[in-house]
């Protein structure tokens, strides 16, 4: 293949290996982004969730403990034992949202256990508060009969909220770690490419030189040869011309 052909097509091979390692950084960058984009909102919102799940507990305890201490006010009762059931409302709906959309592994296993410990904390709390009313609404009647049955569900809540944490990190920088080796792969390819193109530029270059080189010496033989080619004839030509004649030309063709 000639020359003029190779260095166009071996130029044009660079860009298209150079294109391709582009390509491929950026399918890897997408995949990230999408990732971020999908994968990471979606545990960011669940850690929202479960955060805003455990702010609903603790009010809804609370709301227990207002229940018992300002409870001899028939109004108060009803006004915090209201509020009370409604804050276990929002923490069954905000747990079983959240169970729906976590996929099964420890962080649901957590949420399940918490539903159930939740509900049978629900029912402890309607048996203390019988035995509030029960006592003539003395608190201590109450607090006796919810001693510590709060406990183990804010126990698998914040267990369950830390290992959602835990599992948007991993994800995030499982992220970030493809982000990187994309980026990494793209400059590594594109190094590469540039490489052995300077490579290929050298190598053929080189064989240019020596081409040249020798069609040089070639041409250079060809035109000695060529010259003493007509040396040969013209002195032949002399002797046939000279050689019926006299001394004296035969002198002049020696002279010659």
């Amino acid at each position: 293949m000639k020359l003029s052909l190779k260095i166009p097509l071996a130029f044009a091979a660079a860009l298209l290996f150079m294109f391709a390692a582009a390509l491929c950084g950026v399918f890897a960058l997408h995949q990230s982004i999408d990732a971020y984009r999908t994968v990471v909102a979606r545990n960011v919102a669940q850690e929202r969730m479960v955060s805003a799940t455990l702010v609903a507990f603790k009010l809804q305890v609370q709301e227990w403990k207002d229940t018992l201490l300002r409870g001899k006010d028939p109004a108060k009762l009803d006004k915090y034992w209201t509020a009370f059931q409604s804050r276990e409302a929002t923490v069954d709906q905000l747990a079983d949202e959240l169970e729906r959309t976590l996929p099964a592994g420890d962080s649901r296993d957590l949420l399940e256990r918490f539903a159930t410990a939740h509900r049978a904390m629900g029912e402890g709390y309607r048996r203390g508060f019988d035995a509030f009313k029960a006592q003539g609404d003395e608190p201590s009647a109450g607090d006796n009969a919810v001693a510590g049955v709060d406990r183990q569900p804010a126990a698998l809540l914040e267990q369950a909220a830390k290992q959602i944490a835990a599992d948007s990190a991993k994800v995030s920088e499982a992220a970030d770690q493809a982000a990187d080796w994309a980026t990494g792969i793209s400059i590594t390819l594109m190094l590469a490419v540039l490489v052995l193109a300077s490579i290929g530029a050298t190598f053929s270059a080189g064989r240019c030189r020596v081409r040249l080189r020798v069609r040089s010496d070639v041409h250079r033989q060809l035109r000695r040869a060529t010259s003493r080619s007509i040396s040969i004839r013209m002195a032949r030509t002399r002797s046939r011309n000279c050689w019926p004649r006299s001394s004296t030309c035969s002198r002049v063709w020696r002279a010659s």
